[in-house]
């Protein structure tokens, strides 16, 4: 994120689009050391939440999907694995332009979302593995872009997530306006201070990085 960012974020604002109870927000905050944090989540009780475990960032409500800021604010706007909880490419497609229009001109929209690997049962990750709830369940198994799948947690708790390729989303936020920089898919470091588990030889997710370009400041005011 610091290097495609491009500027030292000391000096930059960021906006965590779907922040959900914040935890990315105060990663953006404390470890990359934004000076500007604002967040935003459609669901208020993940606000409250997030607004519970911190008084420092702002965190606003994103009523029908609208983020509530000015557009062209932030030098960075974060989307941390919100795209599995998207059901439809044309929801996917309205949240990635709302990504574009907060971003500045010349800013950048990362997006983490996870693999086609991970959703194979057969990888054990750390934290989760895509698990049906029992052997006879068709889900998670031939996976089309679209499809619900079920993700169990470490703990056991059973979620549903959305499935979308790589293809897919890339091709939802290039047509919102943005162009893509880098893809990244993300592996395990032994020297990490986790003990991971299938993360050290299956990538669990992407970085998507897209970057608003400066031509859309001059079409937007001749336009």
């Amino acid at each position: 994120i610091i290097r495609s960012l491009g500027r030292n974020p000391t000096d930059a604002r960021a906006l965590d689009w779907g922040c959900g109870a914040g935890k990315s927000t105060r990663w953006l905050r404390d470890v990359l050391r934004f000076a500007d944090v604002s967040a935003a989540d459609i669901n208020k009780h993940m606000l409250e939440r997030a607004r519970k475990r911190d008084n420092e960032s702002e965190y606003a409500l994103a009523e029908g999907g609208r983020c509530p800021f000015m557009s062209g604010t932030f030098d960075l706007v974060l989307s941390m694995c919100v795209l599995i909880e998207i059901p439809s490419l044309e929801a996917m497609s309205a949240y990635a332009h709302e990504a574009c229009r907060m971003a500045r001109p010349g800013g950048i929209v990362v997006a983490v979302s996870a693999t086609e690997e991970s959703h194979d049962p057969a990888n054990n990750f750390l934290s989760f593995r895509y698990l049906a709830s029992n052997p006879a369940d068709p889900r998670n198994h031939q996976l089309q872009s679209g499809d619900r799948v079920q993700c169990q947690n470490a703990c056991g708790l059973v979620m549903e997530d959305f499935f979308w390729s790589r293809d897919d989303i890339q091709a939802v936020f290039e047509k919102a306006g943005l162009r893509t920089l880098s893809v990244t898919r993300t592996l395990g470091l032994t020297t990490d201070r986790f003990t991971w588990r299938a993360e050290l030889q299956v990538a669990s997710d992407y970085v998507f990085v897209f970057q608003k370009p400066l031509l859309a400041a001059t079409m937007h005011v001749d336009g």
